[in-house]
């Protein structure tokens, strides 16, 4: 599994935000005027398959995040669940800008990508073991993110494609800030622990 250290800026980060269900959706939110504002560019298969990869981490993260609330009831993971949605509502406008499709799980834990099949399994897994492997999971989950997202964002040419994964990196480092006061409720001296690579 790749390694990279990401933990460093957490420190510098805030860390008391309020964690009221639904009360966490990012204020920068993209609506559907913004999407629909940009002209209609030419979308290539490279594009396409790049949304499929994003949608699908969108749903699998949703996925871990909701089991999580099951298990732990934490309003937290309420909060996780629902940016994850949000970002799937916002790259649903965009394919349906274009007339797009592209292929969806039939049921949780169930991807096209078996990428996301394996780490569903890992994640949960470790989730299980304690609220505090959770929140180390959600923060992975965040992390990883950022990483792919960006590296996705520098290989799509499309402005409507660009403009979403910036701000949905945006929204993965202020979810990772949300988790980050939670760990430290239980981890005073958290650093590297932050992080399952």
């Amino acid at each position: 599994m790749r390694k990279h250290c990401l933990w460093i800026p957490i420190f510098f980060c805030i860390w008391f935000i309020p964690l009221v269900v639904h009360s966490s959706s990012n204020q920068e939110t993209l609506t559907k005027k913004d999407i629909q504002s940009l002209p209609h560019e030419e979308i290539d298969n490279n594009e396409l398959d790049s949304l499929q990869y994003v949608i699908e981490m969108q749903e699998f993260s949703k996925d871990i995040f909701n089991r999580f609330y099951q298990l732990w009831r934490l309003p937290l993971f309420v909060n996780l669940s629902h940016d994850s949605q949000q970002s799937i509502d916002q790259l649903n406008i965009l394919l349906k800008k274009y007339d797009l499709s592209v292929n969806l799980k039939k049921k949780e834990g169930h991807y096209f990508n078996d990428h996301f099949n394996k780490l569903y399994n890992n994640f949960l897994t470790t989730g299980k073991l304690s609220l505090f492997e959770s929140l180390r999971v959600c923060a992975t989950i965040e992390d990883l993110k950022i990483f792919e997202i960006n590296v996705l964002e520098s290989k799509v040419d499309n402005s409507d494609i660009k403009l979403l994964y910036k701000h949905f990196i945006q929204y993965a480092r202020k979810s990772i800030q949300k988790i980050h006061s939670k760990l430290r409720y239980y981890d005073k001296d958290l650093g590297r622990n932050m992080w399952l690579w």
